[in-house]
């Protein structure tokens, strides 16, 4: 085994187009049939997007960029989905066909989560031990402890502050089942986030809440950001900052923008959001340093 490195960044997977919908929604459901109202669903909200994810360019070029940022010292990106290709499965076999002796596994998701561990962690170490792995691997579970990150946000939050005026800052992170997980380690990490946020940004009221429920599974991490909203008197705009993504997707561009500014307009209050880091500089070097600096520790490998 050579002395070679590889960040593997980790998403949920979009498909590329339209036509490549019914594929990716039976992986999802796996064995069971594809209810035809999520195929419904999914239709409807792919067409208002041009008929193919928003996400997929955002991703490829972020990795893009990390990987020109991590050449001159010699570590190699790949992109790894939970649901798309390349599939975790497909990225597995080009780390062993690659020999590489050290690697970071990194979700994109900032909370630290049962359920994202056990989705993308799980899944890429059976594997790698299929095919007998022997590098050492570190798994990344929430990032939004490592120094850089909050500063991005109060950066990007503080930016849209001073083009306008808002009566509340309405900060999200997705809702998660509990049934299968629990999730207080996600819920106390969002919760403590919000309030290292609120205590720099002091010059509007902060509330926060969970969105993106969906509509299969009947116990969700709350309140929604429904009801705090229907808590708040007197409210006529507000701010919203998606604290739980990193980048441009449906569960940001039709939850937030469309479902969720559709019910604040009927409550007659205006809806404006924080655009997400995307492939920004700031990201790319955030990503860029937490690689580095996760090598660079005396982890013991996983098993």
């Amino acid at each position: 085994m050579n002395n070679r490195k590889a960040v593997i960044i980790m998403a949920y997977g979009s498909p590329e187009n339209i036509s490549d919908l019914d594929e990716y929604l039976q992986d999802i459901f796996g064995s069971s049939p594809v209810p035809p109202e999520a195929r419904a669903d999914n239709l409807k909200k792919y067409s208002l997007f041009g008929n193919k994810s928003p996400s997929n360019h955002i991703l490829d070029a972020l990795k893009t960029k990390v990987e020109q940022k991590l050449s001159a010292k010699d570590i190699d990106v790949y992109l790894a989905f939970k649901h798309w290709h390349p599939s975790l499965k497909e990225v597995a076999e080009k780390i062993m066909n690659e020999n590489y002796a050290e690697i970071v596994e990194l979700p994109l998701f900032p909370f630290p989560s049962v359920g994202v561990y056990n989705s993308y962690a799980v899944p890429f170490s059976e594997e790698l031990n299929l095919r007998h792995y022997k590098g050492k691997r570190h798994s990344i579970n929430g990032f939004y402890q490592y120094p850089g990150f909050l500063e991005i946000w109060f950066s990007m939050i503080s930016e849209m502050l001073h083009k306008g005026d808002y009566d509340r800052l309405l900060l999200t992170a997705h809702s998660l089942p509990t049934s299968r997980n629990p999730e207080d380690g996600y819920a106390d990490a969002f919760h403590l986030f919000c309030k290292s946020l609120s205590a720099s940004i002091t010059s509007i009221k902060t509330i926060s809440g969970f969105q993106s429920r969906s509509k299969y599974g009947n116990s969700w991490l709350e309140p929604s950001i429904q009801k705090v909203v229907t808590g708040e008197p007197d409210m006529k705009s507000v701010l919203v900052a998606p604290l739980g993504f990193c980048y441009e997707h449906l569960e940001v561009l039709y939850d937030l923008d469309i479902d969720f500014s559709l019910f604040l307009k009927e409550k007659g209050i205006n809806y404006a959001r924080v655009r997400l880091m995307n492939d920004s500089v700031k990201f790319v070097e955030f990503i860029s340093n937490l690689a580095v600096s996760t090598f660079d520790t005396n982890k013991i490998p996983l098993k």
